[in-house]
């Protein structure tokens, strides 16, 4: 068995910049989402200068994500995995699909996981909220605005007790997304916002703070929303701070990766409803 270490704050610039050479540009290889999810997901890693790979404790021993790095040491790494163990890769593009039929055919049983896949949205749906299908968002977002006063703020400039405030008071409140099981990863967000570069807002309405939006920047046009809560149940609200999200980030912005749906038939169905312009697809592979 191969001996694994934990996930460090102290690897995050390796880990980012084999990521960088060598990703496909989903959130699930990030470094930045296997810090936030060490905990609840029971992750560790394996780390070298091109090569790095995360074991999933709760699916076994010799279940691992896909690795990233170059084409030479992922083969040498699947190939070692083969030689001792029935290995199982989980989070694999269809990049990583070709590769793994191209250099080990025959070996591996591949099937679709979409309730790993991920959600990618454009920014500008998420701003102007065009056509018919956004009209009665749109409508609750215009009386919400009538009926209170807004005022968003930069997560930064907030103290972080009132983002775990807001972040509790969602986790208490009853919601269509029972159960997720993110509240460490929550407090992983919260806690290293610093070091996790996480950019964001916070909604305040008349006066209190009510809502959080955030992520981190995975390439040059495309950012990963890892937080959005909100402590009130008011219609409008949800899409209005995810409007205001997309309006503060950079200009170069142009696709927001809203992660995957974990098969939560609630959350599938809130992702489709934000109209998402493309879908990284994902894959398991398990030795035959």
């Amino acid at each position: 068995m191969m001996n694994t270490a934990e996930i460090s704050l102290d690897l995050k610039n390796t880990v980012t910049d084999i990521y960088r050479r060598y990703g496909n540009k989903d959130s699930a290889h990030c470094f930045e989402s296997i810090y936030i999810w060490r905990q609840e997901m029971g992750l560790s890693i394996v780390c070298s200068d091109d090569l790095y790979t995360v074991q999933e404790a709760s699916k076994g021993p010799f279940s691992w994500f896909f690795p990233v790095g170059s084409a030479d040491a992922k083969e040498g790494f699947i190939k070692k995995q083969l030689d001792n163990d029935d290995p199982q890769f989980y989070y694999m593009t269809p990049e990583d699909v070709t590769f793994l039929e191209q250099r080990f055919p025959g070996r591996f049983d591949i099937y679709e996981t979409p309730e790993s896949s991920e959600y990618i949205m454009s920014r500008e749906i998420m701003e102007k909220m065009p056509g018919s299908s956004f009209s009665k968002d749109r409508g609750h977002i215009n009386k919400m605005l009538r009926d209170h006063s807004f005022e968003t703020v930069n997560i930064r400039a907030v103290p972080k007790s009132v983002v775990y405030d807001i972040s509790a008071e969602w986790d208490a409140s009853k919601h269509i997304f029972d159960n997720l099981p993110d509240k460490d990863a929550n407090i992983s967000v919260i806690e290293h916002m610093d070091d996790l570069d996480i950019e964001g807002i916070v909604l305040y309405m008349d006066g209190s703070p009510c809502a959080v939006c955030g992520g981190f920047q995975i390439s040059t046009n495309t950012v990963d929303c890892v937080i959005q809560k909100t402590s009130l149940k008011l219609q409008g609200l949800t899409y209005y701070l995810r409007q205001e999200y997309a309006r503060s980030l950079s200009p170069d912005i142009v696709f927001l990766n809203w992660e995957e749906d974990l098969g939560i038939e609630g959350l599938r169905r809130a992702k489709q409803l934000m109209q998402p312009v493309d879908m990284i697809k994902m894959y398991t592979g398990k030795a035959k």
